[in-house]
């Protein structure tokens, strides 16, 4: 999908858009007069909280609403914990509203697009924790919400935050993505040498911007490796560079890793406040690094 950069009007009539698709639905189940509110405030960065290692499940539950947090190992295995525990979750909390760690095209419930070659015979192929959990809600019948926010409102927020004493910009998340995404490579064994990983830089970035619609434009090689000496004070090397850790890193790229987290993770305490009001049972299948972020809002949320 290719984003727009999103203005704080376009975000208003996202969440707006959202919450009357959603709410349009709240009749058939039944759900509380009492109002959930969203306490992104109460949204901890990575590495604040201890983290069970995954997979896990936390339950949160109130007088009316029952939320199930399956927090997953990043994994195709079908013979995995990950996926016993996703079994698990629909079996034992009969959900009525699936929220999965992806990202969709559209707006509100049942993302077309993206749900129809599922409800096929055979569904496709699983590659990933999200597409079993999302086989698992279509036969069980329940409505399913992508819970990644678009790109474009990572961009719009990111500026609020702050590293070596700047805000953060459009060309940072670029960087940051290409960082993200040849990391994964490297830990595959997809480069042969640092000279292979330098030669391929402009191709794999070029495709990191037209997929996600950046308005910037990188630099070459050298601009990549002085924005990390800035950002990190560091020269930048192949064995080193690729590594970040947004739960426990101090480095420049590592914070920012911690920034795009804290995006997402407020954007989804919205969203399930707002599926709160709609549904009694929500499951929520996502990387386990998130839940402990997660969890002090949603106790405090659904604490009455």
């Amino acid at each position: 999908m290719k984003f727009q950069r999103t203005s704080a009007d376009e975000q208003t009539r996202i969440r707006i858009t959202i919450t009357i698709s959603l709410l349009a639905v709240s009749a058939l189940f039944g759900a509380s007069n009492t109002v959930i509110v969203a306490r992104p405030d109460l949204v901890t960065l990575p590495g604040e909280t201890r983290m069970e290692r995954p997979p896990f499940t936390v339950t949160i539950s109130n007088r009316t609403r029952h939320v199930l947090l399956v927090g997953t190992e990043h994994t195709a295995d079908t013979a995995s914990a990950t996926f016993r525990c996703i079994r698990d979750a629909f079996q034992s909390g009969k959900p009525d509203v699936l929220v999965i760690e992806r990202e969709h095209s559209g707006l509100g419930i049942n993302p077309r697009a993206e749900m129809d070659p599922y409800r096929r015979t055979p569904p496709p192929a699983i590659r990933s924790e999200s597409d079993f959990a999302l086989i698992c809600g279509v036969r069980a019948g329940c409505d399913v919400v992508f819970g990644e926010p678009p790109h474009g409102y990572i961009v719009s927020n990111i500026s609020s935050y702050r590293v070596n004493g700047r805000s953060l910009s459009e060309t940072d998340l670029l960087y940051f993505y290409f960082i993200r995404v040849t990391a994964d490579m490297q830990r595959r064994g997809m480069f042969s040498s640092a000279i292979d990983f330098a030669a391929r830089y402009e191709s794999i970035i070029t495709e990191r911007r037209k997929r996600f619609g950046f308005s910037v434009r990188p630099g070459s090689y050298e601009t990549f490796t002085r924005w990390y000496q800035d950002l990190n004070g560091e020269t930048f090397s192949y064995e080193r560079g690729l590594r970040y850790d947004p739960a426990n890193g101090t480095r420049g790229t590592d914070m920012i890793g911690k920034y795009v987290s804290h995006i997402r993770d407020t954007h989804l305490i919205w969203l399930i406040a707002t599926l709160a009001n709609s549904y009694k049972r929500i499951l929520v299948v996502y990387g386990g690094g998130h839940a402990p972020s997660l969890e002090p809002a949603l106790r405090e949320m659904f604490r009455n």
